[in-house]
């Protein structure tokens, strides 16, 4: 990093100040401050070690983003940045994505040593840039319900029935987000997120910035009995939530009358508030 006094560093409205040592390229993110899918972040100062280096001055950069010019303060001043598992971050010497470039994945914590054949090298000359990554945005808009899962009709019966459901749970990232590749467990924790930043308006009532489901991949459970009385209409419910196509299912669960309504059961940790 060029010399710069730390009081214009303030007046640049720079978004971070960070102490040092670089975060793991594999849980970067996965949302930015301004709640964008990340893409990498880039640091204004660099040593040879990584525990030490990405500090001074952070920069978020999203998903998809395309800066014809860095922003104010940040033109020739990158000297470290770590990029998003599974994105690239495409940097070119002059503005208006001009000049020598090069794609950058995982940590590059010293661009002073990243030399091209002519020595020429990579710290403070990055102008312009795009990122982009293998999978897409997580801009959806979560919603949740109570979803019939199984019903099962006596109606017409003489005798009480047992009835079974298969009780299962976790989140499946939809290939709307995934475009048929990897990248599940950050594409999940960035879901996660956005269920975490909305949730005082989703409907059923569960706490999902504290559900572990999204560290969870589907998976079934344990089948689960309930008896429906001759004459008796009785379905079970779990609590799922939706984000794009991708699918999270609670560990909330109710039986209910399908005529009255009434709930019969229900079996829900505390999460469910």
């Amino acid at each position: 990093m060029k010399d710069i006094p730390k009081i214009v560093l303030f007046a640049l409205g720079m978004p971070h100040l960070i102490l040092s040592g670089c975060p793991d390229y594999k849980s970067l993110g996965p949302r930015t401050d301004n709640d964008k899918s990340m893409c990498a972040c880039m640091y204004q100062d660099e040593t040879t070690d990584i525990n030490t280096s990405c500090g001074g001055a952070e920069l978020q950069v999203a998903n998809g983003e395309t800066a014809n010019s860095v922003p104010l303060g940040w033109n020739d001043f990158v000297s470290s940045m770590i990029v998003r598992e599974g994105c690239t971050l495409t940097g070119y010497k002059d503005g208006n994505l001009g000049g020598k470039h090069k794609d950058f994945t995982g940590i590059h914590y010293y661009l002073s040593h990243e030399h091209d054949h002519s020595r020429f090298n990579w710290n403070d000359k990055i102008s312009s840039y795009i990122c982009k990554c293998l999978f897409e945005p997580v801009d959806c808009i979560p919603v949740d319900n109570w979803d019939m899962i199984f019903s099962c009709n006596n109606k017409l019966g003489d005798d009480e029935i047992t009835c079974k459901y298969t009780e299962s749970h976790g989140i499946t990232v939809g290939h709307g987000f995934t475009n048929g590749h990897g990248y599940s467990e950050t594409i999940s924790a960035e879901i996660g997120m956005r269920y975490a930043s909305v949730g005082g308006s989703l409907t059923t009532g569960y706490s999902w910035s504290e559900s572990e489901e999204f560290s969870t991949t589907m998976t079934e459970g344990f089948e689960v009995d309930f008896t429906v009385p001759a004459g008796s209409h009785r379905g079970a419910y779990q609590i799922q939530g939706k984000c794009g196509d991708s699918i999270t299912k609670t560990t909330c669960f109710e039986v209910r009358d399908m005529d009255t309504k009434m709930i019969l059961s229900t079996t829900c940790p505390d999460l469910y508030k």
